[in-house]
């Protein structure tokens, strides 16, 4: 292909494309109606101030992410800002080393050797050993505020189970529940938004700590191997040599971000979904048989990763577009859910939708989600036990959802506040005493 023939097919001929912008707030607000514009008027296009190739049908998505000969997910958790030399300098200082080990951004035949490795860790079987767990800890939560009459979902309930149950998966100690949280918070910024030098500064400050309270424990458990990740992943070092010493610190720390925000997201949409959407709520109360279902659902309509990076290792054409080996490519995954060629119409909200796991929330192909099927039990445990306890729960009236920080990959509400009679609630128990 010519320069001159590439440059023209990098040129966007829609108001949608070239008008596009993901740090825009009202974008991360509201972004289904812009992402429907483009996945209908230039559904592959380039975007110059990104320098990225921006995906929006659901074929042209799993034809990315299933074609592991023609995409690399290396780049998947680089920063969109390219690193100040002031950052650099300081991971450097603080011994930090980027690179893959952490499922995400592998490579073949590294990805899935390791992968395989690690399934024993989260097989059917370990899933069903950890819903006791899960479901005391969501229990636990609600407990916590069941006779208040008002409470926000996220800080109370979202935000706490993933955790809960991360650090217990990563055999982390629970009374670091708080300080690890706190490490994991800056990677959306780091890596998917458009921080400042001063903010990537402070962010490599808080990755640097939690890189060497990932060694630390990675230390601890060389002595004492359980059940966990963990632990399943330094056995991969030492009978087969999967991992370095530098790999195993990165999936520790990414784990913990991966597992956590985003289960944190997903249960904070699918809340926001679900009260805007009260029938479907009323339903669920009535027929808790529809729970699973409407899990997918919500994470469909709704989803806590709205999109995911590739590069192009050859030249490969998708839809129309002549992509270039090294070109990067932002994949929507929000776009691809709702485009209704795989699901009619994909804009509306339908708990009793066939299918709805078709989304590609989690990804698709050899580098789908590792830890999916504990996202999806907790997320279908918090709704079996909140409509059973709390079926009368109803949006706090005029609250504004609000979406942060400003990123290209995750979103979620801030905040779900919710209002309700205790002396209403089902369960004698659960009611305030006179």
């Amino acid at each position: 292909m010519s320069e001159n023939k590439a440059q023209v097919s990098r040129c966007p001929f829609s108001a949608a494309a070239k008008n596009f912008d993901p740090f825009d707030p009202t974008f991360l607000e509201q972004p289904f109606s812009t992402l429907k514009e483009l996945r209908e008027s230039e559904p592959v296009f380039f975007d110059e101030k990104l320098g990225y190739w921006v995906v929006t049908r659901m074929d042209d998505a799993k034809a990315i992410l299933r074609n592991q000969k023609d995409f690399s997910a290396d780049i998947v958790l680089d920063p969109i800002v390219p690193l100040y030399q002031s950052t650099i300098e300081n991971f450097m200082r603080s011994g930090f080393h980027g690179g893959g080990g952490s499922l995400v951004n592998d490579v073949n035949p590294e990805h899935d050797e390791r992968r395989k490795w690690l399934a024993k860790s989260l097989t059917p079987q370990r899933v069903k050993e950890l819903e006791p767990f899960v479901r005391e800890a969501v229990v636990k939560c609600i407990d916590g505020f069941v006779k208040d009459g008002e409470v926000d979902l996220v800080k109370m309930l979202g935000n706490q189970v993933p955790a809960v149950v991360l650090l217990n998966f990563l055999a982390i100690p629970q009374e670091d529940l708080e300080r690890v949280k706190a490490w994991a918070e800056p990677t959306i910024l780091f890596s998917w938004g458009h921080p400042t030098e001063s903010d990537q500064n402070h962010m490599a400050d808080m990755l640097g700590e939690f890189w060497h309270y990932c060694k630390a424990h990675i230390a601890k458990l060389r002595d004492n191997l359980g059940d966990d990740v963990v632990s399943e992943a330094i056995r991969g070092q030492q009978e087969k040599s999967l991992w370095t010493d530098d790999e195993l610190t990165r999936m520790v720390l990414n784990f913990t971000f991966a597992g956590h925000d985003t289960t944190t997201n997903a249960a904070a949409n699918m809340f926001e979904t679900l009260m805007k959407h009260r029938e479907s709520w009323d339903d669920l109360c009535r027929n808790p048989a529809l729970i699973p279902n409407a899990v997918e659902e919500c994470i469909r309509f709704a989803p806590s990763v709205i999109s995911h990076r590739r590069r192009a290792v050859n030249n490969i054409t998708i839809g129309s577009a002549e992509i270039q080996a090294n070109d990067k490519i932002l994949i929507y995954f929000a776009a691809a859910n709702r485009d209704d060629a795989t699901f009619a119409n994909g804009d509306t909200f339908d708990i009793h939708r066939d299918g709805p796991n078709r989304h590609v929330t989690f990804g698709f192909g050899w580098h789908a989600c590792y830890g999916a099927p504990l996202a999806r039990l907790e997320l279908r445990i918090m709704l079996e036990e909140m409509t059973k306890r709390l079926p009368h729960i109803h949006l706090k009236p005029h609250q504004r959802f609000e979406y942060a920080p400003l990123n290209t990959t995750m979103r979620g509400p801030s905040h779900v506040y919710v209002q309700w009679n205790p002396a209403l609630n089902p369960l004698p128990l659960d009611r305030p005493s006179n």
